[in-house]
């Protein structure tokens, strides 16, 4: 059973473990391009990530 992906564009909402993982074998599998995916990150680094959940921010917005 086989699916047909060509053309398809994938987004990975949280890029962080797990998503990292899962797009990483997508990619590796050739089910999809980098050209034709898209990941997010909602912080850059642990501190920022620490500050905006003290401070109780919004999420934030990202397109792909």
């Amino acid at each position: 059973m086989g699916f047909d992906l060509s053309g398809k564009r994938v987004a990975v909402l949280g890029a962080g473990k797990m998503g990292g993982i899962l797009l990483k074998a997508l990619l590796q599998k050739k089910l999809f391009t980098p050209q034709l995916s898209c990941a997010t990150v909602a912080h850059e680094d642990d501190n920022e990530h620490e500050d905006d959940h003290r401070n109780q921010q919004s999420p934030r917005k990202f397109s792909c």
